[in-house]
């Protein structure tokens, strides 16, 4: 094979050093039969020029200082090490000037293994290079470590990316730093071991490649090295070095390299691994395309053998991909994006991809839509999704639809059928339901090395294979078209995959693959009447995009199976699949199912409502990109179930907007304070000396600054005032002065004005005097044209962290509180009219002043010009976690006084449950009690209170209730 990538096979014409040579199985491969001239100063230049080449049977090390002998066990054969001696204490003793490597193993003799170097080459080696195949030009150059592997590992950890690969082979002897020499020749294994050892398929293996490692021991060196390629590589700088500590860290890290001798910088191989799969050379032989290197392991699952690709499938991708690796986001439109969703992109937009080690420029993902299922999706949702991602701030590489497919996908059923691994089937579901249950209670039998026809036998052939799954091709074929063209009824046919009723897997009995559905699909139309599931479905569709990873949450763990048996039928590619764990938050959920009830049943304003853990929501509550993204960070991506906590969100909130949002004064409930010395206290410091500039960040002065008016009468939010002094309380109290914040005077109250119970007023004056006592604490305060505002304060949507399955009796009543009289400072004005907001971008944030950080919301119909319409703000979180005891709502007492009255109930019932014999289990015991009109002998239920015969399932599941109570009670009267 050449450097482009052509292959050269024995009896092709080819020119190499100018001259033109018919390959024969005895030419040398680097040289491939030319003659190096002593001065020739290119020999990597035709390092390509070979024939297909097998692998040598052994690794060698050859070492100046060890004189020992080594063996390892190498797939079941002996590997035998090369004997390691001080070379230069042979040469000298032979007091021979040697002019290349041939000569040196013609000295070392017997020492040496032939079918190691298998050497048939007499080329002399010019003085400026030194072919490895040929160990050296002089003695000397055995202070150099020499090694030979075709370890997969190590070829890697060598950096697979040919690009760079080839960079490095073809300018590395023309750099002047001398420093690293890597220099591959391709011999000829011809003997006899060699083809015992690998057979017919020796001849498809890659070739060897032989490396000489010099002076690489420091980073100072590696940085010199990354320094002297820069021009050679294209690359920069930073990342070549990046490229090379790599190398070297996987290849310690794998134990296929340690420093040998710090003084000298040798470098020595020191075990090797497992021969490399079938399929290797398909990605790593100098004729595949570029690919790129990537950390092993870093994204593995389960290995099933379904999910090896063929070399052929292989080099296909490698092919069309390149150096690419490429990712999906793929939703169902059924529903809004939300955190689970967030984590997801983050996944696959930029962490795994950090995991794998991808350079940027390689990182690809496609977002598709997995839109199988037109009952439940809507444009609506599509949309939404739309605007979400590119709100996010993620660029996928296009944008996809499944629906795209549904042709191909058809095409694909049909020559499933064809190939007999697919069938029409008129079973019902109460039929399916009876099948796999029975498949799965053989399989258990088998499992536990019981007979399944005693334990579960087969009761018709009609159950289970199923009376359809051995029909012919031809009848097949007719009723999936008749399907296709509209003949036949919803829930009357499906086609079904002929998979494996034995597997321990439920998900391989015979899933369902297409069904008939006759309503329009929001994306395709009205075109199809029958559609593919999810499972039939994004297999095929990751291979038809060419997709690396296909990345899912742990719940999908068990479609494996499926996904790849579809992929292995159809001889299509098989991407990696790696599943991580399902992102849950606390006070939430992120069912589908559950949100979507939310929405429906009114417990929320809609899928936007700053409560719901949707992407909607959580930017309309106040939580730009930037800060759920680093949450996503912060929470990472692992196989271990953990619910996060809510209060890691806030903290990520809090650091986020700390120094980027605007201060203003507000006060939720606000108290009317008159301040009767006004006039004199302005009199005091003159025209605009009550006007103050306020800078709108206090730790950063670039956000500018705005000015705030102190009048005569202000407002004071009514969590500052207390009408009975508290020594505790630190803010306004009768008689107790409190400071005004920017005035830098005290406030003293002197009348409360009441209307009934009700603060009507308060009657305040200012003291700026020298001598007035230093105040505990400083007050806010919006002057009298202030803007009025609703103010939303959220808090948890449920009661519970982990909400159960009775999740509406604990979704929280006091979760949205609304400040209906909020009044903000109005230096805001600009900031918060009607035409800046908009419900899909991040509108205008704000902190109030030791109120917290709110966000303008998009119910707001606010015209900053006339100051008509309405100005609504969310609260986003608060300025500082609550570390008091937490205040406990009149709700939360009686949520918490039921939760005692029943876990006292239990405790009751348990007792009296521990007096029931088990054969009276279900006669007496209040759960059961009325609920069975008949038993049998031994006191199981055979008859619901109706009549109503009970099925084999649920005598079953009894029989579980009375041995689990039996054993109890057994227990119990120990």
């Amino acid at each position: 094979m050449n450097r482009n990538g052509l292959r050269y096979d024995i009896g092709d014409s080819v020119e190499i050093m100018g001259k033109i040579k018919t390959l024969t199985a005895g030419d040398a491969s680097s040289a491939a039969g030319s003659t190096l001239s002593e001065n020739n100063t290119t020999p990597l230049e035709v390092r390509f020029g070979c024939i297909r080449e097998v692998h040598a049977t052994s690794v060698c090390v050859i070492d100046t200082s060890q004189s020992s002998v080594t063996a390892n066990v190498w797939n079941g054969e002996a590997v035998h090490w090369l004997k390691c001696i001080n070379v230069e204490k042979e040469v000298s003793k032979e007091n021979s000037t040697m002019k290349n490597g041939k000569e040196v193993l013609s000295l070392l003799g017997d020492k040496v293994s032939s079918s190691i170097l298998c050497d048939g080459d007499s080329t002399t080696i010019g003085k400026k290079n030194v072919l490895v195949r040929q160990c050296c030009q002089t003695p000397q150059r055995f202070r150099q470590a020499l090694f030979y592997c075709h370890c997969e590992a190590t070829l890697e950890a060598l950096d697979s990316t040919f690009s760079f690969r080839d960079a490095v082979l073809n300018h590395l002897l023309d750099c002047e730093s001398q420093l690293l020499r890597i220099e591959s020749c391709v011999h000829q294994a011809a003997t006899e071991d060699c083809m015992d050892l690998y057979g017919a398929e020796a001849n498809s293996m890659p070739p060897p490649f032989l490396f000489t490692f010099q002076s690489i021991c420091s980073d100072a060196r590696l940085s010199s090295i990354a320094r002297s390629l820069v021009s050679a590589t294209k690359l920069p700088n930073a990342n070549f070095q990046r490229l090379l500590q790599k190398t070297f860290a996987a290849m310690t890290k794998d134990g296929l390299l340690s420093l040998y001798d710090p003084a000298e910088d040798l470098y020595l191989l020191v075990s090797c691994g497992r021969y490399p799969p079938r399929h290797w050379h398909t990605t790593m032989s100098t004729d595949a395309p570029e690919t790129v290197a990537t950390t092993a392991g870093a994204l593995e699952g389960r290995e099933l053998e379904w999910a090896v690709n063929t070399p052929e499938l292989a080099a296909e991708h490698a092919s069309i991909n390149s150096n690419i690796i490429r990712t999906r986001f793929p939703p169902e439109p059924n529903g809004y994006l939300h955190f689970g969703h967030a984590q997801s992109m983050n996944m696959n937009f930029a962490l795994s991809f950090e995991k794998l080690g991808v350079p940027m420029e390689n990182r690809r993902t496609i977002f598709r839509f997995d839109d199988t299922n037109p009952d439940a999706e809507s444009p609506e949702y599509i949309d939404s999704m739309k605007r979400d991602l590119e709100w996010m701030g993620w660029q996928p590489e296009k944008t996809t639809y499944s629906s795209d497919n549904f042709q191909t996908l058809y095409e694909l059923a049909v020559k499933l059928i064809k190939k007999g691994l697919a069938y029409v089937c008129d079973m019902t579901k109460p039929e399916m339901e009876a099948q796999r249950e029975l498949a799965k209670q053989r399989c258990a039998a088998r499992a536990v090395g019981t007979d399944p026809d005693v334990v579960a036998p087969i009761p018709s052939a009609d159950i289970l294979p199923g009376r359809n799954r051995d029909t012919s091709v031809e009848r097949n074929l007719k009723l999936f078209e008749e399907m296709k063209l509209g003949l036949h009824d919803e829930g009357t046919l499906t086609l079904r995959l002929k998979m494996d009723f034995d597997s321990p897997n439920p998900n391989m009995y015979d899933l369902v693959a297409y069904r008939i559905r006759y309503t329009p699909h929001p994306h395709a139309g009205n075109g199809w009447c029958i559609y593919p599931n999810y499972d039939f479905t994004h297999g095929i569709c990751d291979s038809l995009e060419h997709i690396d990873y296909s990345i899912c949450t742990l719940e999908f763990e068990t479609r494996r199976e499926p996904y790849f048996w579809i992929l292995w039928a159809l001889d299509m590619y098989r991407p990696k699949v790696y599943e991580m764990s399902r992102l849950n938050v606390e006070y939430t959920v992120l069912s589908k199912r559950r949100l979507l009830k939310l929405v429906n049943a009114n417990y929320v304003r809609g899928w936007n409502d700053p409560r719901m853990p949707t992407i909607s929501g959580l930017r309309r509550r106040g939580y730009n990109k930037q800060i759920i993204n680093n949450f996503c960070n912060e929470v990472g991506a692992t196989r271990s179930a953990k619910v996060v906590q809510m209060a890691k969100l806030f903290h990520v909130a809090r650091l986020t907007l700390a120094d980027t949002t605007r201060r203003a004064m507000a006060a939720l409930e606000p108290i009317k304070v008159v301040i009767t010395n006004f006039d004199e206290e302005a009199g005091k410091v003159g025209e605009n000396g009550m006007t103050f500039e306020v800078q709108n960040s206090p730790t950063d002065a670039t956000l500018g600054s705005h000015n705030v008016t102190l009048t005569g009468t202000i407002y004071i939010d009514s969590e500052d005032f207390k009408t009975e002094d508290d020594p505790n309380f630190y803010r306004l109290t009768p008689n107790k002065p409190v400071g005004v914040k920017y005035h830098g005077g005290n406030l003293i109250c002197d009348e409360i004005v009441k209307d009934g119970d009700k603060i009507k007023m308060l009657k305040c004056r200012l003291d700026s005097s020298e001598g007035r006592p230093k105040p505990k604490s400083y007050i806010t305060w919006v002057p009298s044209d202030g803007i009025k505002c609703e103010v939303r304060v959220y808090g948890h949507l449920f009661t519970q962290p982990e909400p159960s399955d009775r999740w509406e009796e604990e979704l929280n009543s006091e979760s949205e509180v609304i400040h209906s009289n909020a009044i903000i400072d109005p230096s805001v004005l600009e900031l918060v009219d009607k035409k800046d907001v908009n419900e899909w971008k991040s509108n205008q944030a704000l902190q109030f002043e030791r109120l917290g950080y709110f966000v303008v919301d998009t119910d707001t119909t606010f015209d900053s010009t006339t100051r008509e319409g309405m100005l609504v703000f969310n609260r986003t979180v608060s300025l500082k976690e609550d570390k008091t005891v937490k205040k406990v709502s009149s709700h939360e007492e009686e949520q918490q006084r039921k939760r005692v009255e029943q876990q006292r109930a239990i405790a009751a019932a348990r007792d009296i449950m521990m007096t029931i014999d088990p054969k009276d289990l279900f006669k007496l015991a209040p759960e059961y009690k009325d609920k069975y009109s008949k038993f049998d002998d031994t006191g199981l239920p055979t008859h619901l209170a109706d009549g109503t015969e009970l099925t084999k399932s649920a005598k079953k599941k009894l029989e579980k209730e009375r041995a689990k109570h039996a054993k109890k009670f057994a227990k119990n009267k120990k």
